[in-house]
C-alpha cells in the first residue's frame, strides 16, 4: 500500500475540507471535483487522493472481516444476543436485519428493535457509523439508541427503541386528518429533523416509512424518525458515508441523484416531498412506481405540480395515491396560496432556494396557520394586506399586531389576481397608497422612537380623508378597514365615524344591494352592539339580511355573519331561545357556504355554546367550549379568539361548579388579553368580572374585589355610565362590599346598577329585574327590612311575568317576600 504523506497543519483545514466533499461524491466524479477545486495548488488534490484510497482500503478491510466471520443465516425466535431474546422478525434494510427482542438478562425488562448487521456482504462501517449516529440523537421524535455490542457469530448489532405505529402518510389516512392536523403533524416532523441538522446529522433518506406515528395514553399522536443507516454526519470523516448510497428514488433531492455533496438541504427537500404526499394523497412527479431512471429524469429536470393543481387531476394506473384529507374542490382551495408557495419553495431544484433550515420550513407553516404572511411568498402589499384582513375579520386581534401589519390591513382585500380589471385597478391604487403611508413609519426611517400603533391609525385616517379625494371606491374600503381596526382598540366614536363614512360611499357608488354595502351594515351593526345599542345592531343586521337574501338567498356566509348577529342582538334583549334559533341557522349555513372558512365555523360555534350555558345546558356548553378551546389553541396559539373561547369555557365550569378549572381558564385568558390587547380593553375588563366571580364562588371575596373595581373603571373609560357591561359591573362590585362589611357603599352600588341597567334594557328586562332582587335580598340581609319587602313585592309579578312561575329567580323572590312577612301570593 502506497504510504500517505500526512499534510502540514497549515494545510490540513483544507485538505480536510476537500476529502469531506470528495468522500460524499460518486468516485467518477471526484477527480474532476479535485481539479476544479485545486487549480491553485496541484499537490492539494494529490494529498486528499491518498486520504480516499487509505478511506477504501480500510472499508474493504472492514467488509472482508464481515463477510469471513459472518454467515448468512437469520437469527431465529429464541435465540439470544446478549442480554436480548429474540422474539420476532420486523424486517430488513440495506444493512441488516431488525428483530423484535426483549431484554431478558433480569436487570430489566424492556420490548426493543434489535438491528442485527447483515451476513455477506454487510457494510460494518455504515452499519456502526448508523449506531454512533443514534448515539447523538436524544430527542423524543427520533428512536432512541439503548446499547449495542456483537453477536456470538462476530456481526455487531445494537438496540434501540421499540416504535409501533404507522407510516405518516397511512396514520393521517386511518385517522381522517384535516389538513391543518396533518401540519400540525408534519411540524413535529420538521422538529425532530432539525434537532438532528443541530447535531450535525443528515438522515438522507427521509420518507414515510421512516416517519412513524403512534399515539400516546391519551390519545395524542406520537412521531418517531426511524432509520439513521445513511445519514451523514458532517461533522466527522470517519462517520461520512463515502461514494455511492442507498437511497429511495422518489424522495431524493436532485443533488443526490447528481452526485453531489449532500447538505442539510437534502432533508429540506425530501421534507417537501412528503408534505406534498400528506396534503395531495400523491408525489410530486407523475412517474411510474419503480421507474427509477423516469424518476431521477423529473427530479432533475421537471417542475413539480402544484398541490392546489394535483388534487384536481386525474391519477395514473399505477402511481400510488392516498385518501385525500377533503373533497378534490375544496381542498384545492384549501392548498392554493400559501400552502403551494411553501411546498414548492422545498422542492426547489438549487439547494440555496430552499428553506434555509427544517426549523424555517416548519416556521412558516406556523404562520401560514396563524394567518400571518409566510415566507415564501413574494413581499407584495396586497398579499399582505389580504393576509391581514382575514387574520383580524372578526375585529379582536389588530392590538397583536404590529405597526406595519396594522397598517397593511388598511388596505382592503381588493388585491387578488383573477377580480374585474376595474377592480384590480383599485387594489393597485390601494396598494401604492399604503405603501406610501408605510414608508411614513419605516422604523428604519422614522425619528423619535417607537411608533404607537394608534399613531398609525390616526395619521392613516387622515391621509385617506386627503389624499383619496377623488378615489371614492378605495376611500371607502379603507375607511370600513380603518374603521374595523379603530374598534379593536375599543376607540369606538372613531370607529363608528370611519364605518358609517364607508356606508355612505358604498351605497352612493354601488347601490343598496351591493355585497360590499351588506359587508358595511354588518360592521356598523356589529359596533351598535358592542356599543349596547340593540335597536339599531338589529335593523342594520335585518337589512343586510334581506339584501343578501334577495340576491343570493340564505347561503352565503355574509348571511350567516347577519343572522349570528341577529341571535346576539336577542341574546342581550333576554330572549335566548329565539337567539338560539339564529345561531342554530348561521351554523347551518356556515358549515356549507363555500365562502366561509373553518374560523367562522368556530366563532359560530362559540357563540352557540355561550346560549346553552345562558339557558342552563351547561354540560352541552362546557364539552362544545372545550372543542372550541382545543381548536384555537391548535390553530391559533396565544390569540384574542382563543382568550375568548377560554373565556366562555370558564363561564360554564363556574356555573358547572368546577371552580379550581374555571379560574385557571380565566387567568389563562386574562393574561392572552392583557398581552395582546392592553391593560385597559373591554375584554379584559370581561376577563377580570369573569375571574372574580369564579373566585367569590369560592368565597374569596376579597380577592374578587378589586377585579371588579379595575373592570368597572375600564368600562366607564368606553362605555360611560348608561352601558348594560357597567350596569353588571356596578352589581358585582357592590355585592362584594356588602359581604365585605361596606354595607352603605355596597348598597349604594347595587341600586345605582338596578337604575343603570333600566335606563338601558328597560325596567321589565330580565337582567333588570335580576339586578333588583339582589339588590332587595341584599337590603333585607342587611337590616333594611321594609325596603327589602316593599322591593321584592313590586318585583314578584314582574318576575312571574318574565320568568313564569316555578323559575329559581320568582320562587326566590316569593320565598324572601315571605321570610319578611309580606303575602307572595298578591299578584
Amino acid at each position: 500500500m502506497e504510504t500517505m504523506q500526512t499534510p502540514d497543519a497549515d494545510r490540513w483545514p483544507r485538505v480536510e475540507a476537500l476529502f469531506e466533499r470528495a468522500l460524499g461524491l460518486a468516485r467518477r466524479d471526484r477527480d474532476a471535483f479535485l481539479e476544479r477545486e485545486t487549480t491553485d495548488d496541484p499537490a492539494l488534490a494529490d494529498e486528499v487522493r491518498a486520504l480516499l484510497a487509505a478511506d477504501a482500503e480500510a472499508g474493504a478491510y472492514f467488509d472482508r472481516v464481515a463477510r469471513a466471520v459472518a454467515p448468512t443465516e437469520a437469527l431465529a425466535a429464541g435465540g439470544r444476543v446478549g442480554p436480548y431474546r429474540i422474539t420476532g422478525r420486523l424486517g430488513e434494510g440495506g444493512m441488516g436485519t431488525v428483530y423484535r427482542a426483549e431484554r431478558s438478562d433480569g436487570t430489566f425488562e424492556r420490548e426493543v428493535a434489535l438491528k442485527v448487521l447483515r451476513g455477506a456482504g454487510g457494510d460494518v462501517r455504515r452499519f456502526l457509523a448508523e449506531r454512533q449516529t443514534l448515539a447523538r440523537l436524544d430527542h423524543p421524535a427520533i428512536a432512541r439508541l439503548y446499547d449495542g455490542g456483537v453477536t456470538p457469530d462476530g456481526r455487531p448489532y445494537f438496540a434501540m427503541e421499540l416504535v409501533e405505529g404507522e407510516p405518516i402518510t397511512e396514520y393521517a389516512d386511518a385517522n381522517e386528518l384535516d389538513v391543518t392536523d396533518r401540519l400540525r403533524l408534519f411540524q413535529r416532523v420538521c422538529e425532530a429533523v432539525q434537532f438532528a441538522h443541530g447535531r450535525l446529522v443528515v438522515h438522507r433518506d427521509l420518507k414515510p416509512s421512516n416517519v412513524m406515528v403512534s399515539e400516546d395514553d391519551g390519545g395524542a399522536p406520537q412521531v418517531k424518525l426511524l432509520d439513521f443507516g445513511i445519514a451523514k454526519v458532517l461533522d466527522d470523516p470517519d462517520l461520512t458515508v463515502g461514494g455511492s448510497v442507498p437511497r429511495t428514488p422518489a424522495y431524493a433531492a436532485p443533488e443526490q441523484v447528481r452526485g453531489e455533496e449532500v447538505t442539510t438541504a437534502t432533508d429540506v427537500y425530501a421534507l417537501g416531498v412528503l408534505l406534498y404526499e400528506l396534503l395531495t394523497g400523491r408525489r410530486p412527479y407523475r412517474v411510474a412506481e419503480g421507474a427509477r431512471a423516469a424518476f431521477e429524469r423529473a427530479i432533475l429536470e421537471t417542475e413539480p405540480t402544484r398541490p392546489s393543481t394535483a388534487v384536481s387531476e386525474p391519477t395514473d394506473a399505477d402511481a400510488p395515491v392516498l385518501m385525500l384529507p377533503a373533497p378534490p374542490a375544496r381542498l384545492a382551495r384549501r392548498l392554493a396560496g400559501d400552502l403551494d408557495q411553501i411546498v414548492l419553495k422545498a422542492l426547489r431544484k438549487e439547494p440555496t432556494a430552499r428553506y434555509r433550515s427544517a426549523e424555517a420550513l416548519a416556521r412558516d407553516i406556523g404562520r401560514h396557520l396563524e394567518g400571518l404572511p409566510i415566507e415564501a411568498r413574494p413581499e407584495s402589499v396586497g398579499y399582505r394586506v389580504g393576509k391581514f384582513v382575514r387574520r383580524h375579520r372578526i375585529g379582536v386581534a389588530a392590538a397583536s399586531a404590529g405597526v406595519f401589519a396594522l397598517a397593511a390591513g388598511l388596505a382592503v382585500a381588493l388585491w387578488q389576481g383573477q377580480v374585474a380589471s376595474v377592480e384590480r385597478d383599485r387594489a393597485e391604487r390601494a396598494s401604492a397608497f399604503m405603501v406610501d403611508l408605510l414608508g411614513e413609519f419605516d422604523p428604519t426611517r422614522a425619528s423619535g422612537g417607537r411608533v404607537d400603533p394608534e399613531a398609525v391609525l390616526d395619521q392613516a385616517t387622515a391621509r385617506i380623508e386627503a389624499g383619496l379625494v377623488g378615489d371614492p371606491a378605495v376611500q371607502a374600503q379603507l375607511y370600513d378597514h380603518v374603521g374595523q381596526i379603530y374598534q379593536t382598540y375599543a376607540r369606538f366614536d372613531d370607529a363608528e365615524r370611519m364605518l358609517r363614512r364607508a356606508l355612505l360611499l358604498r351605497r352612493a357608488l354601488f347601490g343598496e344591494t351591493d355585497p360590499q354595502v351588506v359587508e358595511s351594515l354588518n360592521h356598523v351593526a356589529w359596533l351598535c352592539f358592542v356599543r349596547g345599542d340593540y335597536d339599531e345592531a338589529d335593523s342594520l343586521y335585518a337589512r343586510a339580511l334581506d339584501i343578501t337574501e334577495a340576491a343570493s338567498g340564505r347561503t352565503t356566509n355574509a348571511a350567516a355573519s347577519s343572522l349570528e348577529g341577529r341571535g346576539l342582538v336577542r341574546r342581550a334583549l333576554g330572549d335566548p331561545e329565539g337567539a338560539l334559533v339564529l345561531v342554530r341557522q348561521a351554523l347551518t349555513i356556515r358549515e356549507t357556504a363555500p365562502d366561509a372558512e373553518p374560523v367562522d365555523v368556530t366563532s359560530t360555534h362559540n357563540a352557540l355554546a355561550s346560549l346553552h350555558t345562558l339557558l342552563g345546558d351547561h354540560v352541552e356548553a362546557a364539552a362544545l367550549l372545550e372543542r372550541v378551546v382545543a381548536e384555537r389553541r391548535r390553530s391559533l396559539g396565544r390569540h384574542v379568539h382563543t382568550a375568548q373561547a377560554l373565556s366562555d369555557y370558564g363561564a360554564a365550569l363556574a356555573a358547572l361548579g368546577r371552580l379550581d378549572a374555571s379560574i385557571a381558564v380565566h387567568r389563562e385568558a386574562l393574561s392572552i388579553r392583557r398581552e395582546r390587547l392592553g391593560d385597559s380593553h373591554p375584554h379584559v375588563a370581561q376577563s377580570l368580572t369573569q375571574l372574580g366571580w369564579a373566585l367569590q364562588g369560592q368565597g374569596r371575596v376579597a380577592e374578587a374585589e378589586p377585579l371588579y373595581r379595575e373592570a368597572l373603571s375600564i368600562r366607564r373609560e368606553h362605555f360611560g355610565e348608561d352601558h348594560t357591561s357597567v350596569g353588571n359591573s356596578l352589581l358585582l362590585l357592590g355585592e362584594a362590599k356588602v359581604l365585605l362589611g361596606d354595607t352603605q357603599r355596597g348598597l349604594g352600588l347595587l341600586n345605582e346598577a338596578a337604575r343603570s341597567l333600566g335606563r338601558v334594557l328597560g325596567d321589565e328586562h330580565p337582567t333588570t329585574l335580576s339586578a333588583e332582587l339582589r339588590y332587595a335580598t341584599h337590603l333585607a340581609d342587611t337590616g333594611h327590612a321594609a325596603q327589602g319587602r316593599t322591593r321584592a313585592a313590586r318585583l314578584l309579578p314582574q318576575l312571574r311575568a318574565a320568568f313564569g312561575p316555578d323559575h329559581p329567580k320568582t320562587r326566590a323572590a316569593s320565598a324572601l317576600l315571605n321570610r319578611l312577612g309580606g303575602d307572595p301570593a298578591t299578584p
